[in-house]
């Protein structure tokens, strides 16, 4: 089970880094990614973006006992969350990583440069999740192009919490109750 409160403190010190180096290095720039000219149209952006990742990834996940073996994983460390928890480490992740990375990141050294830092910050310590990174990288590009069309992180932030809660939705829903004997059933069917 990840506590909340320590996710929310990782978080917190994500979207302060990521402010203060907007701060120094662009001052206003943070602000400008928050203001919001066109709400209704950015938020349904990211939504669209969000549902359609989240659909594709689960997608990918009854072609591949690889990516089915990196979901077991995951599972086996967040199939215990709370449910109440999921929304919340879904949004607290897509609102620092999306600061960070999108916001002071790709404002300062650029698109390509913040996708390939994303994906690093998504290379795993555990071998069973080594696949994670690359799907990351062309995730981070998707979102760095959101945060360049619409101007703002809205979409991206919403995209973020989409698929992350989606994903988390259905993985601590499959592996709520860990059985050995099950979870290798799955991730090796229909390889």
């Amino acid at each position: 089970k990840v506590p909340s409160g320590l996710t929310l403190v990782f978080y917190a010190f994500a979207a302060a880094a990521a402010w203060l180096w907007l701060h120094f290095h662009s001052p206003g720039t943070a602000e400008k990614l928050f203001t919001l000219a066109h709400p209704l149209r950015d938020g349904a952006i990211g939504v669209g973006v969000g549902g359609m990742l989240a659909g594709l990834s689960q997608l990918l996940l009854r072609r591949s006992s690889s990516l089915r073996a990196m979901e077991a994983e995951f599972g086996w460390i967040l199939g215990h969350q709370p449910r109440w928890t999921l929304p919340l480490l879904a949004l607290l992740s897509a609102v620092g990583e999306e600061f960070l990375f999108r916001g002071a990141m790709q404002t300062i050294l650029g698109i390509w440069i913040a996708a390939v830092v994303f994906a690093a910050f998504h290379v795993p310590f555990n071998p069973n999740v080594r696949l994670w990174p690359l799907f990351a990288a062309p995730v981070g590009l998707l979102f760095g192009g959101l945060t360049l069309w619409t101007g703002n992180l809205l979409a991206p932030i919403l995209a973020h919490a989409m698929v992350n809660g989606i994903n988390l939705w259905m993985m601590t829903n499959r592996f709520r109750d860990w059985d050995e004997g099950r979870v290798q059933e799955y991730v090796g069917k229909g390889s």
